[in-house]
């Protein structure tokens, strides 16, 4: 039981709005809906205990239908170094806002709405 990695972890795993969009159904799960190029190799355990690398694209950005015809989208950078993104409101499956209300569960704030794209690191 390491202290410093459950204060480390411990925002994630509390966090009740991410908590609740996990816990919503609306018809899908959820998937990926758009990825890098540039794919990169983490290093995994396999079942035996070696280290293997897995490759994963550098980023990807996930959609998932909540009630209310709302729509969560999870940006996740893979990568260990910090990346622009732009994400293309008419990309996301399902997305039909014209502007998009945005709100950042895990910075549990609400953001600029957008109208188009949004532009984050």
């Amino acid at each position: 039981n390491d202290d410093a990695v459950s204060d480390a972890i411990w925002p994630v795993i509390s966090n009740k709005e991410a908590i609740a969009v996990n816990q919503a159904w609306a018809g899908h799960s959820g998937s990926p809906f758009k990825e890098s190029g540039r794919w990169i190799a983490l290093k995994k355990q396999d079942w035996s205990g070696r280290w293997v690398d897995v490759w994963v694209p550098s980023w990807q950005l996930f959609y998932k239908p909540l009630p209310g015809g709302k729509v969560a989208v999870l940006l996740m950078n893979h990568a260990w170094w910090d990346e622009d993104f732009t994400l293309y409101t008419h990309e996301v499956p399902g997305l039909e806002c014209h502007p998009c209300r945005v709100r950042d569960v895990w910075g549990r704030s609400d953001r600029d709405d957008v109208e188009g794209e949004l532009k984050t690191r």
